[in-house]
């Protein structure tokens, strides 16, 4: 009885760093965590693959680091970040972008400045068809090949740019 007490406790113990977001499939849980500010083609990011947050508390940890929740102006920009991401070992793992699709609306928008987004780099068969009575966020991944849209409730790690 001893034996399978302790085999319980060890498998409590490991899923403390891989089980934390249970139920999101978006992630990547044996991705690995870091938290390191980076230079890729002279723009300077955070990347945090360690803290699961909505997009909201992705916001706020991104203004305590005088930064915003990173947005794609070019295709260029989303795969340089990308790229990165991959040979860091977080090809699988989802992040937030600033992107927003507010309740009620057809449109998406960078929130941080409430510019209207013209150019989309949406993965296949994406935006998914959804009621307008939720908001959705835009999340991105390497491997998707783009962005995906996702209620912005979820938690998922995050990447910031400095403004």
């Amino acid at each position: 009885m001893l034996n399978l007490k302790c085999l319980v406790i060890l498998l409590a113990l490991s899923c403390l760093g891989t089980c934390r977001n249970l139920g999101n499939d978006k992630t990547s849980r044996n991705s690995p965590r870091i938290k390191e500010f980076v230079t890729i083609n002279g723009s300077e990011y955070y990347i945090d693959s360690d803290s699961w947050l909505t997009q909201d508390q992705s916001k706020t940890d991104c203004i305590t680091r005088n930064s915003r929740l990173v947005t794609f102006s070019s295709r260029e920009k989303y795969n340089d970040l990308v790229t990165y991401l991959s040979t860091r070992g977080l090809g699988w793992t989802w992040f937030w972008t600033d992107g927003l699709r507010p309740v009620s609306s057809s449109r998406w928008f960078w929130s941080n400045s409430n510019t209207e987004i013209t150019q989309f780099l949406w993965a296949v068969n994406r935006p998914e068809a959804q009621s307008l009575s939720q908001s959705r966020c835009i999340t991105f991944s390497f491997d998707f090949k783009g962005w995906d849209d996702d209620p912005c409730n979820i938690v998922l790690p995050h990447v910031c740019e400095k403004c």
